[in-house]
């Protein structure tokens, strides 16, 4: 049986325009989801499927406003697990 907190993810990707454009692939691995872009070298690490709303949020300005200043191809994740915070890391 498929864990509803899952969908809520699929589905709020799927339902905004710039996420259905940009996240390739789910992946769901102890409670934890982890998202790869179409576009960059990067992985997103989403964290336990929760907060949905606010993450994706967050996602979304670091890609517009973060992103857009240092290029795609400066990070190797985004990391969304805590709370306040977007941690972007950098390749050496």
């Amino acid at each position: 049986m498929p864990n509803s907190k899952n969908f809520c993810l699929s589905k709020k990707i799927a339902e905004d325009d710039f996420f259905k454009a940009q996240i390739e692939q789910i992946y769901i691995r102890n409670n934890e989801a982890e998202l790869v872009p179409r576009v960059g070298r990067h992985t997103i690490k989403f964290g336990k499927i929760e907060a949905i709303e606010n993450k994706l949020t967050k996602l979304k300005y670091f890609y517009k406003n973060k992103i857009n200043q240092h290029g795609w191809k400066k990070y190797k994740a985004i990391n969304l697990k805590f709370k306040h915070q977007v941690i972007g890391e950098k390749y050496n």
